[in-house]
């Protein structure tokens, strides 16, 4: 049980060219071996030719005994041309294949790294050339690969295979450039987990600093036909670019549910996806469960922005027609802001299986020259519900057209929700720049299931600007609702539209609205239904303390939209009409009111006598005052809320004083009690003291003593 020896080629700046196989190895037929041999070639600045020749490194038994693990293969060049390199175990993890560049760029044509399939290999113990032949799909863990470049890396005709058999996992697929871009044309990096296999497998990662371009149907694809995991795909680089057909895909074919598969994550500040074929994709077609799309900024903090040259290139994550498991999330992430130009992203179910669900996180989120976020449900089976939306944002804006975020339902099942809320529980600011985009939870004809719902929730202040919110019904089944909750203001502007209709033999949403204050500006087209042609109208229900610049139309038209003014209605054309509720509610008169005590002062006797023109003799510093003091804390109408700042008189007891039914009676040592006479005059003074005279005329003097 010997191993392989090691293989060593190397030319400092000349080139390499080799016109036989390169071949180490321990191989049996039927006994144990050892570990495959190490080959390298290299040379720093040169190009290697090896003219369509294999570089082998193997430790394989046809009866998979005691087996050592395979060799290493390592070559570096500025150039690798018509290379095939396998590094194989059949009882042990393959040995690692590492391509380097020289100082500068790397470019790799027509390179083939095999680890599983069919192989052959000499056997080295006779001598009429005897082929063994290794199935190398049983074998077990595939070595890892990496691929490095200093510079720019290139990678034309290029397939990768890196396989998951058994139990073992695959290896990872590494393709760096430090410094420059990465391209690949008419290339395919492949990791799979075999039928029949538990283990993982392997994940892809690409990272450039600069740019990473797949074009010419080249392809990154990670599935899993056995029990395990697929591996994921990780990307990184500020420009990303799908072109000519180039897909990055991740799926479960796995007829076991843990056979769940791969995620795909990209860090970049933009993508840009051309031609129709073109995807990012995940999806199952079994009972597993697809993996999950995210979509992240290049650094922390930054922004990124999706963009196709058509509406054809998408993004997506989806369930099969025959598939049972759940459809993947997509997860849009921007520090800053996420724009979407003219992109396509959805999450479709075909299948039993939910929908998967998209997820926006960020300041500022713009749709525009027709981009369109839709998740809808095709499924011929009541389980299969659509896809919801979280949509966190302080800003939203849309143009275009045909841009939209819609969720539907084709079928049986229900339609997914959509939800909009603002990122930091502030405000949220939705804003339409052109007429035609719109958010929209929708039913379509010839459908039985149900509408999904609209949600705008979580806002100190949320402004609708030329924006329509709508759940409709072409089917059977009913609208679905629009629901404003837990916000203080609402305000509607520029012809912005709340409806819940159905225009088959659905019935009309309902609108439910709860904010402290819902209002809009008067003459702006600003309007909230809940209508419908042949079904019954939705109910209307409005919750606030006040709702300001609308109108309630009692009767049907189809003439509310365009007529300038701002509706409320819960009609229907020909069948029932729903029915208008506005909760207005007001203060309550009795809130903030105190009770008077049962005995009060007797005012009668807290008045001193004044001046009088029947006894003039009254001294100066024996005048009363009549002072003003305001309202007491009583609010100016039953209607307003009594202020916490204003101090309310206490008209009970003075403090020390016993309470008592028995009326409090006060004397003035320097004169005797004479008979009180109604106040027949009120003086104001030049100083601003007013007196309340019996009788008699009033001097201009502010004493008694000028009477005289």
């Amino acid at each position: 049980m010997g191993n392989g020896g090691n293989i060593s080629i190397f030319s400092e700046v000349g080139d390499i060219t080799n016109n036989n196989t390169l071949f180490s190895g321990s191989v049996s037929r039927n006994g144990d071996v050892g570990r495959g041999g190490d080959i390298s070639v290299r040379t720093v600045e040169g190009t290697i030719f090896n003219n369509d020749n294999r570089i082998s490194t193997v430790a394989a038994s046809e009866i998979n005994e005691d087996t050592g693990a395979g060799g290493n293969v390592t070559l570096q060049a500025s150039r690798i041309l018509d290379v095939q390199v396998s590094t194989v175990s059949s009882g042990d993890a393959s040995g690692n294949v590492t391509i380097q560049g020289g100082n500068n760029d790397l470019t790799i044509s027509n390179l083939n790294l095999v680890t599983s399939g069919q192989l052959e290999v000499i056997n080295p113990v006779v001598n009429d050339g005897q082929r063994i032949s290794l199935e190398l799909s049983d074998f077990d863990q595939s070595g890892e690969v990496f691929i490095i470049s200093n510079g720019d890396l290139n990678l034309n005709n290029v397939q990768l295979l890196s396989d998951a058999n058994r139990s073992a996992d695959a290896g990872n697929v590494s393709i760096i450039s430090r410094t420059g871009n990465i391209q690949l044309d008419n290339s395919q990096i492949l990791s799979n987990t075999n039928t029949g296999s538990s283990g993982s497998g392997g994940n892809v990662l690409l990272e450039s600093a600069s740019s990473i371009t797949l074009e010419t149907n080249s392809r990154i694809n990670t599935n899993t036909d056995g029990g395990g995991t697929a591996g994921g795909i990780r990307i990184r680089t500020p420009l990303l670019n799908l072109q000519n057909g180039a897909q990055i895909t991740a799926a479960t074919n796995s007829p076991e549910r843990n056979g769940i598969g791969g995620s795909i994550r990209v860090n970049a500040e933009t993508i840009t996806l051309a031609d129709a074929d073109t995807e990012i994709t995940v999806s199952t077609n079994g009972p597993a469960n697809a993996g999950s799309i995210s979509l992240e900024p290049f650094n922390s903090g930054g922004s990124i922005s999706v963009s196709s040259i058509n509406n054809e290139p998408q993004i997506s994550a989806s369930t099969t027609l025959n598939s049972s498991g759940n459809g993947g999330s997509i997860i849009i992430r921007g520090d800053e802001s996420v724009t979407l130009d003219n992109a396509l992203i959805n999450t479709n179910t075909d299948g039993i299986g939910r929908a998967g669900s998209i997820r926006i996180r960020t300041p500022l989120l713009n749709l525009q020259n027709g981009a369109q976020l839709t998740a809808a449900t095709n499924s011929l089976e009541e389980n299969g519900d659509g896809g919801d939306f979280d949509i966190a944002a302080d800003v939203i804006n849309l143009s275009g057209n045909e841009t939209e975020i819609s969720v539907s339902t084709n079928g049986l099942a229900k339609a997914g929700n959509i939800t909009l809320r603002p990122l930091n529980s502030g405000d949220i600011i939705i804003a339409t720049i052109t007429d035609g985009p719109q958010f929209s939870a929708s039913t379509t004809r010839n459908s039985n299931g149900q509408g999904g719902n609209i949600i705008l929730r979580d806002a100190d202040l949320a402004i609708l600007r030329n924006t329509s919110l709508v759940t409709g019904s072409d089917g059977s089944g009913d609208a679905g609702s629009i629901i404003v909750e837990n916000v203080d203001v609402l305000l509607l502007r520029q012809g912005s539209l709340i409806q819940a209709g159905a225009s088959a033999n659905g019935n009309g949403g309902d609108i439910d609205i709860d904010a402290n204050l819902v209002l809009t500006v008067p003459d702006e087209d600003n309007d909230i239904l809940a209508d419908t042609n042949t079904g019954t109208g939705g109910n209307i229900d409005i919750t606030t303390e006040r709702i300001l610049g609308f109108r309630e139309v009692q009767t049907f038209s189809n003439d509310l939209r365009g007529n300038g003014l701002n509706d409320i209605s819960a009609q229907s054309e020909r069948g029932g009409d729903g029915e208008v509720s506005i909760n207005n509610l007001a203060v309550d008169p009795n809130k903030g009111l105190s009770e008077l005590p049962i005995d009060v002062v007797d005012p009668s006797n807290q008045i001193a006598q004044g001046c009088n023109l029947a006894n003039n003799n009254i001294a100066d510093s024996q005048v009363g005052d009549f002072i003003i003091t305001g309202r007491g804390g009583q609010p100016l109408s039953p209607m307003d809320i009594a202020s916490e700042d204003l101090i309310q008189d206490d008209l009970g007891p003075e403090t020390g004083q016993p309470q008592s039914s028995a009326p409090i009676i006060t004397s003035f040592p320097h004169q005797e009690p004479v008979l009180l006479a109604d106040a027949q005059e009120a003086v104001v003074t030049e100083s601003g003291d007013v007196f309340l005279m019996a009788e008699g005329s009033w001097l201009p003097s502010i004493s008694c003593s000028s009477l005289r």
